[in-house]
């Protein structure tokens, strides 16, 4: 029987890593206006957004440090009616239009309705239209206090710059059914990394089957690269920053091909003998 994943102290079941991450961030106290979270489920991300939004807004929590299940504020914020946290997201729309960013921008700008911080969160937010990227410059640029942005999007290699450079990344995992079936799959993976940096046979490359084991199997690599960039014990440790750091970018944009309905084995592939074989470090 599958093992049930427990709450996170964001109140999101699974994704223990990004939720410790995220509390051990707010907790520093020194809170980046825009905040990005890429992964490949949609529908956890809202919620872990939603978890962020209770964190930066209850002033019970703000005081005491954590939740209360009772707490009326977040009790709103859950439902969608509290005045100071917006949500977009229409998983019927192909974009995200200026007029939408502007009136957002414009709401994010004015007093809060009850004296706290104030939340805007865009979900798949690579769907905006350049211009509707650019509508959101200056609030970036030029934060007012307390004020959060919280950009969601499944697909970060199709993200405008215009918003990817000015925002604080946080990676979700991918989800599970269960602890034991992610920890199992991350040690095949594991493996067959090693398969192939010992042989650079592409054979191992075979055990990915399909393109959602693809999406997973790019995200563990980022993981393992972002360990290692971080000084964390990784596979890559051995590799020098400039390499991981040019391999982390390439897994994000193939990432993003992949999501657009590419031959997931042969993007694997180029990734895999450009970036991991002994001739793309020298």
């Amino acid at each position: 029987m599958a093992a049930t994943l427990n709450m996170g102290p964001l109140g999101v079941r699974g994704l223990q890593e990004t939720q410790n991450q995220l509390l051990h961030y707010f907790q520093s106290g020194r809170i980046h206006p825009a905040l990005l979270l890429t992964g490949p489920d949609a529908e956890t991300k809202i919620k872990l957004a939603i978890g962020m939004a209770k964190w930066l807004v209850c002033p019970k929590r703000i005081r005491e440090g954590s939740f209360d299940p009772n707490c009326p504020t977040c009790a709103r914020i859950g439902r969608a009616v509290h005045p100071d946290v917006y949500v977009l997201s229409d998983p019927e729309s192909t974009s995200i239009k200026i007029e939408s960013v502007r009136e957002l921008c414009y709401q994010m700008g004015v007093a809060s309705m009850e004296g706290g911080p104030k939340v805007c969160v865009i979900d798949e937010c690579h769907r905006m239209t350049p211009a509707a990227a650019n509508a959101f410059l200056k609030s970036l640029e030029e934060p007012a206090a307390d004020r959060y942005f919280i950009f969601l999007t499944t697909q970060p290699g199709s993200l405008l710059n215009t918003i990817l450079s000015r925002c604080l990344q946080f990676r979700t995992t991918p989800s599970a059914e269960s602890e034991e079936g992610f920890e199992k799959e991350e040690t095949e993976f594991e493996q067959m990394m090693n398969d192939f940096l010992g042989s650079e046979n592409t054979l191992a490359i075979k055990k990915i089957s399909d393109r959602e084991t693809g999406l997973r199997f790019l995200q563990f690599l980022q993981r393992r690269l972002r360990s290692a960039i971080y000084g964390l014990p990784s596979p890559f440790s051995t590799r020098n920053e400039y390499q991981n750091l040019r391999a982390f970018d390439a897994t994000l944009g193939t990432e993003g091909k992949l999501r657009s309905n590419a031959n997931h084995a042969l993007l694997i592939e180029n990734l895999l003998i450009q970036h991991f074989t002994k001739d793309s470090q020298l």
